[in-house]
This record gives structure tokens, C-alpha cells and sequence, in this order.
């Protein structure tokens, strides 16, 4: 299964709405909880070939320590200065 962008999409913004720091680590049962339990079949697949990614192509997250921790590049990704971050990654277009 190839990574999907729009769970890329969602990791980084629950980095964000968690008010993560550079080194924070990923909070992988609550990102299910609260995320990936609506996602369909295909994208819940999708989940590890898209954190692969963001790790190995994008460098915005390390894994390390038994868990994923946010970079300096995907802290910088997720502030709110970041072009990236300004449309659709307010707490509002988290909830469904």
C-alpha cells in the first residue's frame, strides 16, 4: 500500500493541534481514537507506508526510542507561519 496524502495530512496536523515541540513524540492510540477510526479500509492501510514516508522523504518526523518524534523541519511544517498549515488545519476541520 503507497502512503496517502491525506494521512500524511492528518499526522501532521494532529502534531499540531497537540501543540507539539521539536522532539515531541507521536501519540499513536490517540491519533487512532480520535482519527483513523474514520478512516475507511484503505486509508487505515495506508497508515504505516505514510508515516514511513513523512520519516524517510519528507524528514518531518524520527522514529526513535520505540516511537515517532517530530523533527526540526516538521515542527517548522506545522507552525502557523507555515503556508502549509493556514487552510484546513484549524481544530475545526478535525472534528467530523
Amino acid at each position: 500500500m503507497a502512503a496517502d496524502p491525506k494521512v500524511k495530512k492528518d499526522i501532521m496536523r494532529f502534531f499540531a493541534n497537540s501543540k507539539a515541540k521539536v522532539g515531541s513524540a507521536f501519540n499513536t492510540n490517540g491519533f487512532t481514537l480520535r482519527v483513523m477510526m474514520h478512516y475507511p479500509a484503505t486509508q487505515k492501510e495506508a497508515f504505516g507506508d505514510s508515516m514511513k514516508e513523512l520519516i524517510e522523504v519528507d524528514k518531518f518526523v524520527e522514529e526513535r526510542e520505540g516511537g515517532h518524534h517530530l523533527t526540526q523541519p516538521g515542527f517548522e511544517h506545522i507552525t502557523p507561519e507555515a503556508p502549509d498549515m493556514r487552510q484546513g488545519f484549524g481544530k475545526r476541520s478535525f472534528r467530523r
